[in-house]
């Protein structure tokens, strides 16, 4: 199985350099954003699309199954339709084998929305009655 990736087309020449032969927990971490990072039930790494930059996007990508991450792609496209207040979805990576050919999880990748950026998104997206 090769490795597939859909999602936006400017990002996928950048996500296509990372090392998807690897699962995300052996992915080397940025100190500055492991602190960003929040809980989770999956793994998840925070990665910058170019790492010699450090102003640069910070993408969010998390090991799932393929479902999962579909769906979660899927919908998140959805509400990012409607201007709903979420997360910006940017791909969903498949087919990813490490390097004895064992499948590793899916990966789902989000734009890193800090969590100030949501509170203020969400503030102003509410009206008081």
């Amino acid at each position: 199985m090769s490795l597939r990736i859909k999602g936006l087309g400017e990002v996928i020449a950048t996500l296509s350099q990372l090392p998807w032969d690897q699962p995300l927990e052996e992915w080397p971490e940025d100190e500055v954003l492991t602190q960003m990072r929040g809980i989770s039930r999956h793994v998840v790494r925070l990665i910058r699309s170019n790492p010699k930059k450090p102003n640069s996007e910070v993408f969010a990508v998390k090991e799932t199954v393929p479902e999962f991450a579909n769906r979660e792609y899927e919908l998140l496209r959805e509400l990012n339709n409607r201007n709903a207040p979420s997360v910006e979805p940017v791909a969903v990576v498949e087919g990813r084998q490490d390097a004895n050919g064992n499948e590793l999880p899916a990966a789902f990748v989000t734009k890193y929305l800090r969590s100030e950026e949501h509170t203020s998104e969400l503030q102003s997206q509410s009206t008081i009655s």
